[in-house]
């Protein structure tokens, strides 16, 4: 529906979905870069993105995923009556990757801009859980997290509900599901000190996409959309909105490609980590994150432990946009 036609939003007491766009206050981002297979990230791709579109294509560029760990001190949104009721804080725990929009001349595939796509997403906060995906379309869940402040091992756990086999007879169960590990003593940070957000987002960019140019994409266009992104300290992410039906429950009764731009307000700093990290993931049924991800590391008794390629920490503000819906296949 367009704004002309959709009917209004009708709040409740005890209202638990609250207006977009969200200042965001006091992100503490560390980001894991973990080597991945193209193939599979653009199997999620196709069936997330691409699937319900009519002319804009999506593609997995590279062959990483970043786990990303980020307390927010406070959230709140933009828009009256909402930007006066109050703020909220939340972590957010998730797994993202880099893909490009673009469209097809011929055979050629043509890039046209970058967003980043989310495909798992832990909350600590349940009404988070519920604003991220009626407004946007995040694929929030809920998330416990245990953390600490040793020189080595365990720094982080997250705990989730999981479904550990698909039988009529398993029960629902909140159970670990990753660890961040940091593999030998070493100082938390910093291998190389950020003060200015272009210097970081450039430092990161080589670090994460190297001299040898591992992103698939042709060079040119690849760097003259990295180096808008710094000018503008934009972040933009991309979502699959959707809802099931009641009458139809195989079907949706809503769904939607979206894509939101998160610009960067002001920058507080950040470095490299340093040490050896892993992040150990514990598959289950309904989260077969490894296989979906096409990621590659050692079994342990619970599960995959992966190593971390590259791994940093910045610290800024950042707001949320209203979103531009991309259009949909008729």
């Amino acid at each position: 529906m367009s704004a002309d036609t959709s009917p209004p939003y009708r709040p409740r007491g005890g209202e638990q979905s609250y207006m977009a766009p969200f200042r965001m206050t006091g992100a503490h981002f560390s980001g894991y870069v973990i080597s991945a297979s193209n193939g599979a990230l653009q199997a999620i791709v196709d069936r997330y993105l691409n699937a319900p579109l009519a002319d804009t294509v999506y593609r997995a560029l590279g062959d990483f995923v970043l786990f990303v760990d980020a307390p927010i001190d406070r959230l709140r949104s933009i828009l009256p009556p909402d930007s006066e009721m109050g703020f909220n804080r939340e972590t957010d725990v998730g797994l993202w990757f880099l893909v490009g929009a673009g469209h097809r001349e011929g055979d050629l595939w043509v890039l046209e801009r970058l967003a980043w796509f989310i495909p798992y997403l832990w909350v600590d906060v349940p009404v988070n859980v519920i604003t991220g995906r009626e407004t946007y379309g995040y694929p929030k869940q809920m998330g416990w997290f245990s953390r600490s402040g040793a020189s080595d091992g365990p720094l982080l756990t997250v705990e989730t509900y999981v479904l550990p086999t698909f039988s009529p007879d398993t029960p629902l169960q909140k159970l670990p599901i990753l660890t961040l590990e940091r593999q030998s003593n070493g100082l938390a940070l910093v291998g190389q000190a950020f003060d200015d957000a272009t210097d970081a987002i450039e430092a990161l960019v080589k670090a994460i996409v190297g001299d040898d140019g591992t992103i698939i994409v042709p060079g040119i266009e690849l760097v003259v959309h990295l180096l808008r992104y710094i000018v503008n300290r934009e972040m933009p992410l991309v979502f699959l909105k959707q809802f099931r039906d009641v009458v139809d429950p195989r079907r949706a009764c809503y769904q939607a490609v979206l894509e939101s731009p998160m610009h960067v307000t002001a920058f507080h700093g950040g470095g490299l980590y340093l040490g050896d990290f892993a992040l150990e993931i514990t598959t289950y049924a309904s989260h077969p994150i490894v296989a979906d991800l096409g990621l590659v590391g050692t079994p342990t008794v619970t599960g995959t432990r992966v190593p971390i390629d590259v791994a940093f920490q910045l610290h800024f503000d950042f707001e949320t946009e209203l979103a531009r819906l991309i259009e949909p296949r008729q």
